[in-house]
């Protein structure tokens, strides 16, 4: 959340991601400018808004999921991978 509130403070569109649909609304109340529902695959969604892609990455789940924010990155994209939430002890 704090990420969020500080990427949003320097005017950056903010794409969220929650596995938790209760939590879509407290996103968008501190800034969230797109909030996607991670069902497994959030990739449609995200081209659907974003066809090239976005820019940044900020991956605080780790290994379970950073094929998949990689894959989601344009072209010269920065990724920053942070935490390491996921189960996967790689």
């Amino acid at each position: 959340m704090a990420a969020l509130q500080l990427a949003k403070s320097i005017g950056v569109t903010v794409i969220s991601t929650t596995r938790d649909k209760n939590k879509i609304e407290i996103l968008k109340q501190n800034g969230a400018d797109f909030v996607l529902v991670d069902e497994e695959y959030i990739e449609p969604g995200l081209f659907s808004l974003f066809p090239q892609g976005i820019n940044k990455i900020l991956e605080l789940v780790g290994t379970v999921t950073l094929k998949n924010s990689l894959a989601m990155l344009a072209e010269k994209g920065i990724l920053c991978m942070t935490g390491i939430l996921g189960g996967d002890g790689c």
